[in-house]
């Protein structure tokens, strides 16, 4: 009845370019082993969105942007998370550390900087 049926958990979906939420599953989820499949996925993702009728999008800057947008997203989350728990204690902060680094070597090898977005966050209160 449901043949086909595909279903995508978009749980940290946010402002920033349409790639970023690719990017970032592929960051905090996917294991390097796994990167050189990503090509195929993203490459699936830009055709999608031009058929949907996205225009002035180019495969090249569909890629570009995914690697640098996921970097600049995940550089972000990685402040974030550090004020929530200490991330060093629990190996969470090396791991989204190595994660990062593979990333950037596979999607964006030759950036020198990231630009962070503006972003607001606003700590819960501490009693």
């Amino acid at each position: 009845m449901l043949e086909g049926l595909k279903i995508f958990d978009w749980s940290e979906v946010g402002p920033w370019e349409s790639a970023t939420d690719l990017a970032q599953t592929v960051i905090s989820d996917f294991p390097k082993e796994l990167f050189d499949k990503v090509e195929g996925i993203l490459k699936a993702y830009h055709v999608r969105l031009l058929e949907l009728g996205v225009k002035d999008y180019s495969w090249e800057d569909c890629r570009r942007r995914f690697g640098e947008s996921g970097m600049e997203r995940w550089i972000w989350i990685l402040g974030a998370m550090s004020s929530f728990f200490d991330i060093t204690s629990t190996g969470l902060g090396q791991y989204f550390v190595d994660q990062m680094d593979a990333f950037r070597r596979q999607f964006c090898p030759n950036k020198t900087h990231f630009v962070l977005k503006t972003a607001c966050y606003v700590p819960p209160a501490r009693d």
